[in-house]
C-alpha cells in the first residue's frame, strides 16, 4: 500500500479515536421564515396564528400543564395574543419557533412542538413540546415530536437534536427515550422558576442513531408482514 495512503488512514483513525467523526460541512436550512406544514395521521403541524389564542389559553392558563416547564402562566386572552405576536415575530425574522399541533378530528390546537434554539453552524437544535392536559396519554406528543425530528434530519440538515427535561417530569423522559433520545447528563439547579432551583436532564439524539432505529423498525415491520403472509397461506392451504 502506498505510504501516503497509509499515512492518510492513520490520520483518520487518530481523528476518530480522539472523539471526531470526519464529515463534509453541513448545509442547514433555515425553515423558520416559512415554516412548512407537516401532517401526521391525526395532526396537522402549522405556524401559530392569532386565531389560536382561545385554544392556547387553555394551555397557558393551566398550572398543571406548565408545572415542569419554565413557562409562566398566562391568565388572560390578551397575554396569549402577546405571546403569539412574539412567535410571529420570530417567524418573520427567521428565528426558531414551534409549530401549532392541530387535532384534525376537532380542528383545535392541542399543543406546540418544535425548536426554540438552534446553532446552524454546528448543525444542532433544541426541541420542545407542550400539550394540553386533556390530550395527555394519547400518543400525540410522540406523534408530533417524531414527525418534527424526522423532518429536521431529512430536510433541515441537522445532525443532532437536544431535548431538556426538567426535574420530576417522568412522562417527558419516557417520551424522549421512546424516540431514541439518550440521557447525556443532568445540570444541577439549571434555573430558578416557580419558586425553586430546578435540575435539568439533557437528552440528545444523533441523525445516524435515528436512521438506524428507523431502518430497524422497517425491517421488523417487513418481517411481521412476511409472517402474516405465511400464516394466511397456511390457513388457505388447509
Amino acid at each position: 500500500m502506498n505510504r501516503y495512503v497509509i499515512g492518510a488512514l492513520l490520520a483518520v483513525n487518530i481523528v476518530e479515536a480522539s472523539g471526531f467523526r470526519l464529515a463534509s460541512e453541513p448545509k442547514v436550512s433555515n425553515i423558520f421564515f416559512n415554516l412548512p406544514i407537516l401532517e401526521t395521521e391525526r395532526l396537522i403541524l402549522r405556524p401559530i396564528e392569532q386565531e389560536d389564542a382561545k385554544d392556547l389559553l387553555l394551555i397557558y392558563a393551566d398550572p398543571e400543564t406548565l408545572q415542569f416547564t419554565p413557562v409562566r402562566t398566562r391568565e388572560t386572552i390578551e397575554e396569549v395574543y402577546a405571546c403569539i405576536e412574539k412567535y410571529e415575530g420570530r417567524y418573520k425574522n427567521g428565528k426558531p419557533a414551534p409549530w401549532a399541533m392541530v387535532l384534525k378530528e376537532e380542528n383545535v390546537v392541542i399543543g406546540l412542538c418544535g425548536f426554540i434554539k438552534w446553532i446552524p453552524e454546528l448543525s444542532c437544535a433544541e426541541i420542545i413540546y407542550l400539550a394540553a392536559r386533556g390530550y395527555w396519554d394519547q400518543g400525540f406528543a410522540i406523534e408530533a415530536k417524531y414527525t418534527v425530528v424526522a423532518y429536521a434530519f431529512s430536510d433541515m440538515g441537522l445532525n443532532r437534536i437536544e431535548s431538556h427535561v426538567y426535574g420530576g417530569d417522568q412522562a417527558s423522559l419516557v417520551i424522549n427515550k421512546a424516540l431514541g433520545f439518550q440521557v447525556i447528563g443532568t445540570i444541577p439547579e439549571y434555573g430558578y422558576y416557580k419558586g425553586a432551583y430546578r435540575d435539568c436532564i439533557v437528552l440528545s439524539l444523533l441523525k445516524k442513531d435515528f436512521d438506524t432505529c428507523e431502518q430497524q423498525q422497517i425491517k421488523e415491520a417487513e418481517q411481521k408482514d412476511e409472517e402474516t403472509e405465511l400464516l394466511n397461506f397456511s390457513s388457505n392451504s388447509t
